[in-house]
């Protein structure tokens, strides 16, 4: 019977030797179709596969003839044989044995570990090994800059709800055989409250003489010609009764360069300031690092008769407006800043946690952001006929520690501070309490944000 070719025997074709020249043109086809007359085909087919088989059985006959031959070493003409056959009964290509697929699978399996182990592995490495370089390079201990005391951390009663570490400014002041800390801060990060307060240690305050060469604070930390913060923190714990997380120190030869690094900072100068050829007039304005170096640093002419209080004073509007630029920094200021913080600070801080607090201090509105010294009279002598020095008034210190630092726990009496005696004099420098809201209200800012516009070009410097 002649039938149109179903879809089964188009498949057929692949296995059978179909006599196409006896095809017959349908009338009713499109010319483009042909009906085909495949009787004589499979008839062809069928006797194909009987030659086969009796070859197959032929050649299993001669196997069982000798012993010596394998089961598996059957003729390459058998085994094709055999594979016709399987061929021509399914109409498939004959299946590969899964024994033959196996190893392929094991390695496909292999490689794909593989693949995903070095996925797995590649960051880890790459910010496991950033972590590391970047620990030991801003590490305080491995630049000899000590290692603090467990006995001097916060209670660990408020282990995350409160920070306080001490900031330290390492001045190697051109004429000294030794570095200062010239530059002293005592900051309490109150986390969970968003509240941030920092109190500034004159660098003239009296230690004593087993503790300094020259009686001061700034020379505590000077140590067999090196610089050890850890005998500084153990000084302050011991004076102030208070408790210390870790430290950071900034080599102020970097100040100019973190300056210049912003493209400048924005700071409201409160009066004019002149010295020695160096000039800044009052308003706010963009101070480039000489600048910005000048303003921090003098404590000289019209408005500094008080020396280093006066000083200290017009540091906080650096401050102020330090913090505002902090918060506009982009992606690209964290970058540049990067290799100067790498290279001139450093910390027992863990990176993780530098990158927590920061994080955290960014949000902390100007209002809630305090800024004090200790409160100090002047010493009636020179310590060793040489070196003016600060008497710490106790009293006054211990009612603002109790206050501003002491926001958890006992409050500490005066008699409990371990301070030095020695003979002061003249008229007491107190606390000065501001707060950095009030410092950018005075230049006219009102929120946490810079907004204000500055009212002039920058300033310049001598220097």
């Amino acid at each position: 019977m002649k039938n149109e070719p179903t879809r089964n025997d188009r498949r057929r074709q692949f296995d059978v030797d179909i006599d196409t020249s006896r095809a017959r043109r349908s009338p009713s086809r499109s010319d483009d179709f042909a009906e085909i007359d495949l009787s004589a085909a499979y008839r062809r087919r069928d006797a194909r596969q009987a030659a086969d088989a009796m070859e197959h059985r032929q050649q299993a006959s001669r196997t069982r003839r000798s012993p010596s031959q394998s089961s598996s070493g059957r003729s390459s003409s058998s085994r094709q044989s055999a594979a016709r056959s399987g061929s021509s009964r399914s109409g498939q290509p004959p299946r590969r044995s899964p024994k033959k697929r196996a190893p392929k699978r094991r390695r496909v399996k292999r490689i794909l570990m593989t693949i995903l182990v070095l996925l797995i592995l590649t960051p880890v490495v790459v910010l496991g090994g950033g972590y590391l370089y970047i620990s030991g390079a801003l590490s305080g201990e491995g630049a000899g800059m000590g290692v603090l005391g467990e006995h001097l951390n916060t209670p660990k009663e408020y282990k995350g709800d409160v920070v306080n570490f001490l900031v330290c400014g390492i001045d190697y002041e051109e004429g000294r055989t030794h570095a200062l800390t010239d530059m002293i801060m005592y900051v309490n990060f109150d986390v969970k409250n968003k509240k941030i307060n920092m109190l500034q240690i004159p660098r003239d305050t009296y230690v004593g003489g087993e503790y300094s060469s020259n009686g001061k604070i700034n020379a505590v930390a000077s140590h067999n010609g090196g610089t050890d913060i850890s005998l500084l923190a153990d000084r302050i714990n011991a004076m102030f009764a208070l408790p210390i997380d870790y430290y950071v120190t900034i080599d102020m030869d970097s100040f100019k360069s973190i300056v210049d690094t912003f493209g400048g900072i924005e700071v409201y100068i409160p009066q004019d300031m002149e010295w020695k050829g160096s000039k800044l007039e009052q308003g706010y304005r963009n101070l480039n690092g000489d600048a910005a170096e000048f303003f921090v640093r003098n404590r000289h002419g019209e408005g500094f008769e008080t020396g280093d209080f006066a000083r200290l004073e017009m540091q906080r509007y650096f401050y102020s407006g330090l913090f505002n630029r902090l918060r506009t920094m982009t992606p690209g200021d964290i970058a540049k800043l990067f290799p100067v913080f790498l290279t001139y600070m450093k910390t027992d801080m863990p990176v993780t946690d530098m990158a927590s607090v920061g994080i955290s201090a960014l949000g902390v509105p100007s209002q809630n952001i305090m800024m004090c010294r200790v409160p100090e009279y002047g010493g009636a002598e020179l310590y060793l006929g040489q070196h003016s020095v600060n008497v710490v008034a106790a009293e006054e210190t211990a009612e603002l520690l109790n206050t501003y630092f002491r926001t958890y726990g006992e409050p500490v009496s005066a008699d409990q501070l371990q301070l030095p005696d020695y003979p002061a004099a003249g008229g007491l420098h107190d606390a000065a309490v501001s707060f950095m809201g009030e410092v950018d209200a005075e230049g006219g800012i009102t929120s946490g944000n810079f907004e204000a516009e500055t009212e002039g070009g920058s300033a310049s410097s001598g220097q």
